[in-house]
C-alpha cells in the first residue's frame, strides 16, 4: 500500500525512516496513489537533516519577528474579539504558539481542537494544562460518534489509513471556523517540509490552499461525483412530495452565478408582483 519502498531505510543522523509518508491533502487520497516518502541522499542523509544543516546560521530571526510583528498588526483588533487561531491538542507547538503570541505579542487567540477517537491519559492532561493552566479560550469540536467510526472504517477498507477522518478534521476545522468566526488569521504548527515534505514548501510562510479546497470539479474523482448525485436525488425523495433532479456539476464561477442568476429572477418577480399589487 501507498507505495512505499520496499527496502526500509533509516537515515544516519536522526534515524527517521524512508516509510514515512509526505504530507499530502487527505481528501484527494485514492487506494492506487504512489505517496512519495522522505528522501534521503547518496550518504543515507534524509532531506529533513539536509534541509536543517543547509539552513544553519542563515536565518535572520531580527528580521523575521519583524516580519511577524507586521503581520500580527495587520490583524491585531482592539474591541476584545479573537484576532487569530490557534488549532492544537496541547503539545509542544500550539502550547507554545499561542503562550508567545498572548503573553509576549499581546494578541487574543481563540485556540481550537478536534480531538482525537481516544485520549490517551497523557495527551488528555497536556490538553487540560494548556487550555487551564496556560490560560486560554478553547472550542473543542466533538464529532458525530456514529459517523467519525463509519468514516474511520471505511478509510481502513478502502485506503489502508486509520489516521485519515482524524486528519481530514484537523487540517480543515480552522479554515472551517475562521471563516465562520471572521477571523483571517490561522496560526498552524510544525512546517511538513522541515520533517521531509519537498524542501520547496519551505520558500513560503502560507499554508497551500490545497490542503483544503479544489480548484476545479474535475480534481473531484468520478465514484465520489457519483455518490454525491446518488445522495442528491435520494435524500430529499424520503420527504413526502420533496424531489432533486441533478442536470450536472459546475465550478465555482458557474455556481457563483446560478446564484446571482436566481437573486435576479427572484427581484424581477417580486417587482412584477408589487406592482400588480399597487394597480
Amino acid at each position: 500500500y501507498w507505495g512505499l519502498p520496499k527496502s526500509v531505510l533509516f537515515c544516519k543522523n536522526c534515524t527517521y525512516t524512508n516509510q514515512i509518508p509526505s504530507s499530502f491533502p487527505e481528501f484527494k487520497h485514492t487506494l492506487d496513489r504512489i505517496c512519495p516518502t522522505l528522501p534521503f541522499n547518496e550518504e543515507g542523509i534524509c532531506d529533513a537533516c539536509r534541509y536543517n544543516e543547509k539552513m544553519k546560521g542563515k536565518i535572520d530571526w531580527i528580521k523575521r519577528e519583524n516580519e511577524l510583528m507586521i503581520l500580527l498588526d495587520r490583524y491585531r483588533k482592539d474591541d476584545g474579539s479573537y484576532d487569530c487561531i490557534v488549532p492544537g491538542s496541547g503539545g509542544k507547538d500550539s502550547a507554545y504558539q499561542s503562550h508567545i503570541l498572548k503573553y509576549k505579542y499581546d494578541m487574543h487567540p481563540l485556540t481550537i481542537t478536534w480531538p482525537p477517537i481516544l485520549y490517551t491519559d497523557y495527551g488528555y492532561q497536556n490538553y487540560k494544562n494548556w487550555i487551564e493552566v496556560g490560560g486560554f479560550d478553547n472550542v473543542s469540536f466533538k464529532p458525530n460518534g456514529k459517523i467519525m467510526r463509519l468514516l474511520t472504517r471505511l478509510s481502513v477498507q478502502n485506503l489502508l489509513h486509520p489516521f485519515q477522518t482524524f486528519i481530514l478534521g484537523q487540517k480543515n476545522l480552522a479554515p472551517k471556523l475562521a471563516a465562520k468566526l471572521n477571523i483571517n488569521l490561522v496560526f498552524y504548527g510544525e512546517n511538513e517540509a522541515e520533517y521531509g515534505n519537498p524542501i520547496a514548501e519551505n520558500k513560503t510562510s502560507l499554508r497551500d490552499k490545497s490542503y483544503h479546497t479544489m480548484k476545479n470539479i474535475d480534481d473531484i474523482r468520478p465514484e465520489i461525483l457519483a455518490k454525491m448525485e446518488h445522495f442528491f436525488k435520494n435524500y430529499k425523495g424520503l420527504s413526502k412530495g420533496k424531489y432533486v433532479k441533478i442536470y450536472g456539476f459546475g465550478n465555482k464561477n458557474e455556481a457563483q452565478q446560478i446564484i446571482l442568476d436566481s437573486i435576479k429572477r427572484y427581484i424581477e418577480i417580486k417587482n412584477k408582483k408589487d406592482d400588480e399589487n399597487n394597480k
